[in-house]
């Protein structure tokens, strides 16, 4: 019962945190020459476009993580997982086509708000909208947690953690320094709160400048 209403919440945090950036332009508003400037308990700090010597580094840290996980036989593909969830009646490739079809619905509804002029109407159309997103996101928090440990979705976990350990940097006086010497020091002294700010916002400048 307390797992459901932790993913109810994390899923009307993500919604709203979405809604936010969507409304406010935010992303566009945040990046100066590819970095963003984040607050976090009195310090500044940053993320910024990895250079080619980190896309080089982050390149062979996920090789070697992933002929770690792939030489294991403890760990599994996510089709592997998929057909052992399968089994047990928990349909992830109907998750994905719910997911689609949702957009789908979203989409449809954006064109019927853009469409009318009434206003009763607009709001109505725009819960309808985020009545979706928030089933959305419920959908994508269960599909991460039953595939987390997937060899796919384990690199992909460790690629954003070796990343904000190559471009996460704190102002020091005038200065710009490494908020973490690797990524063992990242993972041995980081705060949780910091991570997720940092790879919000990492994750919003790498869409945004299509790395």
């Amino acid at each position: 019962m307390e797992e459901n209403k932790n993913k109810e919440q994390l899923a009307k945090d993500v919604t709203d945190k979405l809604k936010k950036i969507n409304d406010l332009n935010e992303v566009e508003n945040l990046i100066k020459d590819n970095k963003i400037e984040f607050e976090f308990k009195n310090e500044t700090y940053r993320v910024r476009k990895p250079n080619y010597k980190e896309r080089s580094q982050l390149h062979r840290l996920r090789s070697i993580k992933k002929q770690e996980l792939v030489f294991d036989k403890a760990y599994k593909f996510r089709n592997q997982w998929i057909e052992i969830y399968k089994e047990k009646g928990i349909d992830i490739e109907k998750i994905d086509k719910d997911i689609a079809e949702m957009y789908l619905q979203i989409e449809d509804i954006k064109l019927k708000i853009g469409s009318t002029e009434a206003k009763e109407i607009k709001e109505k159309l725009s819960k309808d909208v985020e009545e979706l997103e928030l089933k959305i996101n419920r959908l994508i928090i269960d599909k991460r947690d039953y595939l987390e440990f997937s060899i796919e979705d384990m690199i992909t976990e460790f690629s954003n953690i070796a990343l904000i350990s190559l471009v996460l940097e704190k102002k020091a006086e005038d200065k710009w320094i490494k908020a973490f010497i690797d990524i063992d020091d990242l993972l041995a002294n980081a705060d949780d709160l910091l991570l997720a700010l940092a790879s919000n916002n990492l994750g919003a400048l790498i869409f945004s400048l299509n790395l």
